[in-house]
């Protein structure tokens, strides 16, 4: 089973996207791919938060919790991490928010990465209720299609304590998104039959924009583990 850790990199005043992007992938000396590479991380997706310019979104891949575990201490024990990108990361990151997270499926991820206007969108569940939603997302993905809405991948999480469910989704552009959210959620099938399933399920919502970044910026992605 593989295992995909989200990263949200607020940024420092001043730092752009841009510089973080080249700090993940230089055209000459040390960048953080090729020290993710050395220690075995796969580089799944990676994204700058739309409206905004000072936070940046990527998922890094790891074969399981025990991988995890002894890659990232590979990575930030080595000499390339210490002597050459952590001051370099401390300059550009002034947090860091990490979500361990299970994929379900993320194959359309792998293939369509660099397309589109991206919104992910993470669900904090009552207790208990992670088959319900499990159930509920399963009629949800197959709805969206004729909207022109590409679902890419979706996972489980445990955070604090609680159950939370993640999915991401690819529209044309942000005005695409806007008509389908208004088709969709405003229309008698959904208020009739999809949204009274979500009661007493879902307790929150976090929804993200996302804009995705090349491959070249970032010098390429990994398919990762499957």
């Amino acid at each position: 089973m593989a295992l995909h850790e989200l990263r949200i990199f607020r940024l420092t005043p001043g730092t752009t996207p841009q510089r973080l992007f080249q700090f993940f992938h230089c055209e000459s000396g040390p960048c953080l791919k090729a020290a993710l590479r050395d220690a075995g991380i796969s580089f799944v997706a990676c994204w700058s938060t739309a409206g905004r310019n000072d936070e940046v979104v990527w998922i890094r891949g790891f074969e399981n919790a025990e991988h995890k575990r002894t890659a990232v201490d590979r990575l930030y024990s080595s000499a390339l991490w210490k002597q050459h990108l952590e001051p370099q990361a401390d300059q550009l990151v002034a947090s860091v928010e990490a979500i361990d997270m299970t994929p379900v499926r993320f194959d359309e991820l792998l293939t369509r990465r660099g397309r589109g206007f991206h919104e992910l969108r993470h669900y904090r569940l009552a207790p208990g209720t992670l088959p319900k939603m499990l159930d509920f997302f399963e009629d949800v993905r197959r709805v969206v299609p004729p909207y022109g809405v590409v679902v890419h991948a979706w996972w489980t999480a445990v955070v604090d304590g609680t159950d939370r469910f993640l999915w991401l989704r690819e529209f044309g552009d942000a005005v695409h998104k806007a008509r389908v959210s208004k088709e969709l959620y405003e229309s008698s099938r959904w208020l009739t039959h999809f949204k009274p399933r979500t009661i007493g399920v879902i307790e929150e919502r976090i929804l993200k924009d996302l804009e995705p970044v090349p491959a070249e910026l970032v010098g390429g992605y990994d398919d990762g583990p499957k």
